[in-house]
């Protein structure tokens, strides 16, 4: 197989770079792969590897449900739930399967975190005890020097994020909720609700009680909020904690995903994409989501799962970070992040210009694309690069992505983007 760049049309205009390009693909993608995905001999389905076209880029509309809606227009679609509501509603996934991320109404949400954390076997006086448990500033800078090795720079004083914080916080409550004698898979349970339900502070008073149970905190919790939207102090209900969701999927997403801690362990439980011909592989030498070139492994199962690996490359093609989007059939669409180690690490560097990079967070980072911009749910393998409005960058007309096509090898499909070039 030689490289291949199929109806390939590349034009410079001003500040307008643009490839148009068709090509034999797998079903299945990520941000920098993204595609409508058709059989060349039957456009109304697609069977696999052979035959199968994927036509770049992805429509915008893949990120909406409503009838009507222009995905580039918010005044076309409504959000139907918030954030935060939407983040438990994933957390509950982890164990309910995805069916759950159909609940828009926030009390029943509210209901599936109390009732996973009432079948934890965690009781909710232990549960409150160990959620008060936070890190000390040894655990902070270990994981601050953690989060930026190997980083290309980065931005502001490169203290820990908040977020990182609260992950490691979140680790501490894992450990204290072990030491009492609880399995971790019982701890996470229980831990979701804390971390989702409760802001800081405000179940100071629960260790000790031992009549509380989850049940009635929620509902407790949900008639507050029911009262404050009666009193104008806010404009819905919305009882959960973001911040303490979005570190709960990283410290505990694990215990319900049973993630691979490796990649050799990736790699020995779902083959060796490296080199089994099983698996498509595309080069994208410029990523617009990471500015520079990326490797996409791509594979459909047996059972009907799909699994996205993106490397991203850099210094002499090497792999600075994996990325692995993983969809199984009635189960929330996974998403996990390997250093260049090859180790399983609950961060990733972006792009801001070239040679520095911010830190963001799995899975946090990922669900900011993989999203269905009005309901709110993570189920969006191949994301609009259009709808996302991911762009080239330059600065002062020298551009600020790194073009990685010397790295292409022989079994490479070569994917290049049609995306606009701001200049700053």
């Amino acid at each position: 197989m030689t490289n291949q760049e199929i109806e390939t049309r590349i034009c410079r205009s001003g500040s307008l770079f643009c490839v148009a390009i068709s090509m034999a693909a797998l079903l299945g993608a990520c941000a920098d792969a993204p595609g409508a995905f058709v059989d060349a001999g039957d456009t109304k389905s697609a069977r696999g590897p052979v035959g199968i076209k994927s036509i770049y880029p992805v429509d915008p509309h893949t990120h909406v449900t409503t009838p009507g809606a222009d995905p580039m227009n918010r005044d076309t679609y409504q959000t139907r739930v918030a954030n935060a509501v939407a983040y438990a509603r994933y957390a509950a996934a982890q164990y309910d399967g995805s069916a759950v991320e159909d609940i828009e109404d926030v009390e029943q949400i509210a209901a599936l975190v109390s009732r996973l954390a009432s079948e934890s076997g965690v009781s909710f006086a232990d549960g409150a005890k160990y959620h008060l448990s936070v890190a000390d500033e040894r655990a902070y800078e270990e994981y601050r020097e953690e989060v930026y090795d190997d980083i290309l720079g980065f931005t502001g004083d490169g203290r820990l994020p908040r977020l990182g914080a609260r992950i490691m916080d979140g680790y501490e409550k894992l450990y204290a909720c072990q030491a009492g004698g609880y399995d971790a898979a019982q701890c996470c349970q229980a831990l979701a609700w804390f971390e989702g339900m409760v802001s800081a502070g405000s179940a100071a008073a629960a260790p000790g009680d031992e009549t509380a149970d989850y049940d009635s905190w929620t509902s407790a919790v949900m008639k507050a909020e029911h009262a404050a939207v009666a009193a104008g102090d806010q404009v819905y209900a919305q009882p959960f904690n973001h911040l303490g969701l979005k570190a709960w999927l990283s410290y505990c997403g694990g215990s319900a995903q049973d993630i691979p801690t490796t990649l050799d362990d990736l790699r020995y439980r779902f083959g060796d994409y490296r080199v089994d011909p099983d698996w498509v592989v595309e080069l994208h030498p410029v990523s617009l989501a990471k500015q520079a070139g990326r490797r996409i492994f791509r594979r459909r199962f047996s059972d009907g799962s799909v699994m996205s690996i993106a490397d991203t490359l850099g210094e002499a093609c090497g792999v600075r970070e994996t990325e692995v989007i993983f969809a199984v059939p009635d189960r929330a669409q996974q998403f996990w992040s390997f250093d260049a180690h090859g180790r399983n690490v609950h961060h990733g560097h972006f792009p801001v210009r070239k040679g520095v990079e911010a830190v963001r967070f799995t899975p946090d980072a990922c669900l900011g694309c993989h999203y269905e911009f009005d309901a709110r749910r993570f189920n969006v393998m191949a994301p609009s690069f259009d709808a996302l409005h991911l762009i080239l960058k330059s600065r002062d007309g020298v551009p600020q992505w790194t073009d990685h096509t010397e790295c292409a090898t022989p079994r490479d499909l070569i994917v290049r983007h049609a995306a606009k070039v701001q200049d700053r």
